[in-house]
Formats: structure tokens, C-alpha cells, sequence
């Protein structure tokens, strides 16, 4: 598949089945292939049930896919990652008014398909080269993006 002008977004492979079998990471026509793509589910029956354990036993270069649900927690970002909703409409990261609900502290990271709330800020990123937010939602916070020295940030879709 090739992606043409500037789109950003995830390229779902799914079995006979319909099961999803790994995902590709685009952006402006470039894919990523991660290494290893981890899946977490609050619901069980996946490889974490919490987020931050899964960004806590990944590697750099790993994606990390989110099933729909309900996630209270305040991720704390510190290797470079693809991280994944399943849309961001029902894969909800609620930071339960508590810090940010993502904090990015790790260059190349990559978010998209998810609905960020109650944190002070959404997603707060600091010092970082690059990241890239994409196709997420933000609701009920402090400020929605809060960038601290000097990071480059990409939004698309946000």
C-alpha cells in the first residue's frame, strides 16, 4: 500500500479471520515496520492489560496496540515507540485528573487513534527531538498539548 500526500495513520493487516495480525505505521507515504508489536486489552486475553506495563517491558522500536476500553492511567513515555489506539472514539487514556495523562520524555514517539483526558495536560512532551501525534482526541484538561524546551512536535489530525 502506498499513502500519498500528507496522511498519517496505521495500516491494519487482519487474518482470514478477522483477527488483527500486526500493524504498519505510515506517514506521508513512509511506512514503519516495528519489531514487535505488543497488545494490550483491559478486558484480558492480550499480552498486558495495563498500558504502562506494556511501554515498560517494550523496546525501542516496538508498537504497542490498544484495544477500545477504558485506561485510567498517566503514561509515562521513555523509549522510542509507536503507540497505538484502536480508534479514538473508545480507546480511552483518562489521566484521572492526576499529572499528564502522557508524558514524553523519548525521541521518534508515535501516537495515534486514541481519546486523552483529565490529565493537567493531555499529553505533555519535554526536550524531545521529534514526535508525532496524530488522529487522537483530547478532552476535560488543563491544555491539550503542552511542549516544554525545545521539542519538535508533529500534529496531524489532532
Amino acid at each position: 500500500m502506498q499513502c500519498i500526500g500528507n496522511q498519517s495513520g496505521l495500516i491494519e493487516y487482519r487474518n482470514n479471520d478477522g483477527n488483527l495480525h500486526h500493524v504498519v505505521y505510515y506517514h506521508n507515504g513512509i511506512t514503519s515496520n516495528p519489531t514487535v508489536t505488543i497488545y494490550v486489552d483491559d478486558d484480558g486475553g492480550a499480552d498486558y492489560t495495563r498500558i504502562q506495563y506494556a511501554i515498560d517491558n517494550s523496546k525501542s522500536g516496538d508498537a504497542i496496540f490498544v484495544y477500545s476500553g477504558f485506561y485510567h492511567e498517566n503514561l509515562n513515555i521513555n523509549k522510542e515507540i509507536i503507540l497505538m489506539g484502536e480508534n479514538n472514539k473508545d480507546t480511552i487514556i483518562d489521566g484521572d485528573n492526576i499529572f499528564d495523562a502522557i508524558s514524553i520524555n523519548a525521541n521518534n514517539v508515535k501516537i495515534s487513534g486514541f481519546l486523552i483526558q483529565n490529565g493537567s495536560a493531555c499529553i505533555g512532551i519535554d526536550g524531545v527531538g521529534y514526535s508525532n501525534i496524530s488522529n487522537n482526541r483530547t478532552t476535560n484538561s488543563g491544555g491539550g498539548i503542552n511542549c516544554i524546551g525545545e521539542s519538535t512536535v508533529e500534529l496531524v489530525n489532532v
